[in-house]
């Protein structure tokens, strides 16, 4: 048994230590309470660490290994100021329906997921859950097993705080940190063509959502809590126990503040309904972990299912995520939440998938946070008010720097944000608003909000047109090399495709043609050379029957028809980027070019 218990060895990362004595999370046996447990085995209050209430666990600090008598035990895995470790669960997913499999397993439904459920193991040790696990995976029916694990993530108009909304409209003042003028999303120029929509859906999977806030009442469609049960659930809203509470209502905040009703701050996307879901909580857990965010694996599961197959949301923002160094070295699985994310991104709006706006990280270094860095998710960086990657040198004052790296999509406003803050004296102020959230917690919301006012011009988009919307149309922030081309055309290693631009991707998005018209690969029409200082050329197996040039800004330059046409001459355009929209007899295709001299 002893070679079960993890003993946690000295480890410096990123300046922090782990700790040093030996934790095990254990569960009570069926009927009993933690207190009963704890007054069972007679630990003392230095044995016993922090209850985990949501899955009816507690850590503890035992001074005997004498587990004999416990009905589950799990190592705690511990790396800098995260950790990890299991629960007796396996979330399992079934190919088919198969009723033999799950009576004679006793497995339990899961409430939102189809052919997915939920496997309670009688065995007593985390080792031996392993066992369970393969043992379940061997079997025809069974699609994928997973760990039901518990760990910690880096969670990251009128009114009268507008003036300091610089990532709508950033003049430079005094109130805005003397940042430099216009280095913000154009959101105000945006908001002359769109505010969002009333019928449109954004789902903030977060801390919780202060869902009486004053600038957000009448904003909420119903909550969802992924730790809810029949006794316990708070369906959206938040524990106020610390100040990081606060996270998912100023995430909520940014995205859909009420606009011009005299009240804080205005959200980007005020136009547009929120759904609240808490997919983590805050822990304190002493030591050098100190207070993090605290999930499992269910919860994220159930809280992005519940998004897009309940709640059927057009926008998804989760300013929250983990490194994968992290992942590896606590051995967290992420299979369950990956494929949730990939059905959501395909089948999601009726077959046009949902766009999932994930933070990057704040740890600023080259490695762009999971779930960010999947490819069927959209990977958002920050940017200071001074138009550059936030980091600890730039002008904000603010000791921190944006992740980046491969991965990375684009940026956004992300130090000193004006937004809502859990009413009172709870969250991160003393008063219902704060003036300093900070993070790529609050660049994803920015960006999410942006796809709102996007979808809300042309609800037909799926969610890759609204990731090549947003990634065409994001400026160039001057300063950095965009040496690397993409389909979506220049890109940065800091800054992704540039800082977002609402009101040029609202634009764009208002002549975009969807990409679900077209039933043929981007291989069937091609056009080169790009960059180019001229003539541009056409091949496609069919008749190309129209061409269009289009500026950033969506305004039609040049317009070519015929039955065949083949070239198009843009040596009378200016240097700079554009977009080429190409219509065969079967296809309509939108691509990004470059005119050099």
């Amino acid at each position: 048994m002893n070679k079960l218990l993890c003993l946690l060895v000295i480890v410096v990362l990123n300046g922090s230590l782990c700790f040093s004595q030996l934790i095990i999370a254990v569960s009570p046996c069926e009927g009993e309470s933690i207190e009963e447990l704890i007054h069972r085995k007679g630990w003392t209050q230095a044995e016993i660490g922090i209850e985990i209430p949501t899955e009816n666990m507690v850590l503890i600090y035992p001074k005997t290994t004498n587990m004999e008598d416990l009905c589950f035990i799990s190592e705690v895995r511990i790396l800098g100021k995260h950790l990890a470790f299991e629960t007796n669960e396996l979330l399992v997913k079934l190919k088919k329906e198969d009723a033999h499999f799950v009576a004679l397993h006793n497995l339990r439904a899961h409430t939102i997921i189809p052919n997915m459920f939920i496997y309670t193991s009688s065995v007593r040790t985390s080792s031996e859950m392993k066992e369970v696990k393969e043992m379940l995976l061997i079997h025809s029916s069974v699609d994928q097993v997973s760990y039901n694990q518990v760990f910690t993530l880096a969670a990251t108009v009128n009114d009268p705080l507008y003036a300091r909304q610089w990532s709508i409209e950033n003049t430079g003042s005094a109130l805005q940190y003397n940042g430099t003028p216009e280095a913000d999303m154009s959101v105000d120029s945006a908001w002359l063509i769109t505010t969002g929509d009333i019928n449109l859906k954004i789902a903030v999977l977060d801390s919780g959502v202060d869902t009486l806030h004053e600038d957000l009442i009448g904003k909420f469609l119903p909550g969802f809590d992924g730790f809810g049960d029949s006794t316990n659930n708070t369906y959206g809203y938040p524990t106020p126990t610390y100040s990081s509470d606060g996270h998912g209502t100023s995430c909520a905040g940014i995205i859909g503040a009420t606009g011009d009703n005299g009240l804080g701050t205005a959200g980007v996307a005020y136009g547009s309904k929120i759904i609240p879901i808490r997919i983590f909580y805050y822990l304190d857990y002493g030591g050098s972990i100190g207070i993090q965010a605290t999930t499992s694996t269910d919860a994220l599961v159930s809280g992005a299912a519940y998004a897009w197959r309940v709640a059927d949301a057009d926008v998804m923002s989760v300013s929250a995520g983990l490194s994968q160094l992290f992942i590896t070295a606590l051995q967290i699985d992420t299979a369950a939440l990956n494929a949730e994310i990939g059905e959501a991104h395909t089948d999601a709006r009726n077959g046009k998938g949902i766009p999932m706006f994930f933070s990057a990280g704040n740890d600023n270094v080259n490695d762009v946070l999971w779930p960010a860095n999947l490819p069927t998710t959209i990977a958002i960086g920050a940017t200071s008010m001074c138009d550059e990657r936030k980091n600890p040198s730039d002008c904000s004052g603010e000791n921190w720097g944006g992740t980046f790296g491969p991965g990375l999509d684009v940026s956004a406003p992300g130090v000193k944000i004006s937004t809502s803050d859990m009413t009172g004296s709870n969250g991160y102020s003393s008063g219902n608003y704060t003036y300093t959230f900070n993070g790529t917690s609050a660049a994803c919301p920015n960006v999410a909000g942006v796809a709102a006012l996007i979808l809300s011009v042309n609800p037909l988009l799926t969610a890759e047109d609204v990731r090549t919307v947003i990634n065409l149309t994001a400026d160039r922030v001057p300063g950095y090399t965009y040496d690397s081309t993409s389909v979506y055309g220049t890109w940065n290693i800091e800054m992704g495709h540039g800082r977002v631009n609402a009101n040029a991707a609202v634009l764009l998005a208002q002549s975009f043609v969807p990409s679900g018209i077209s039933e043929l690969s981007d291989l069937d029409i091609q056009f080169y050379p790009n960059p180019t200082n001229g003539i541009l050329h056409f091949v496609s197996d069919y008749s190309i029957v129209k061409a269009e040039v289009f500026d950033l800004f969506g305004r039609l330059l040049i317009e070519i028809e015929g039955n065949h046409v083949q070239t198009i001459n843009a040596s009378d355009l200016q240097v700079g980027e554009y977009l080429i929209r190409l219509s065969s007899d079967k296809s309509v295709k939108t691509f990004r070019f470059i005119r050099i001299d």
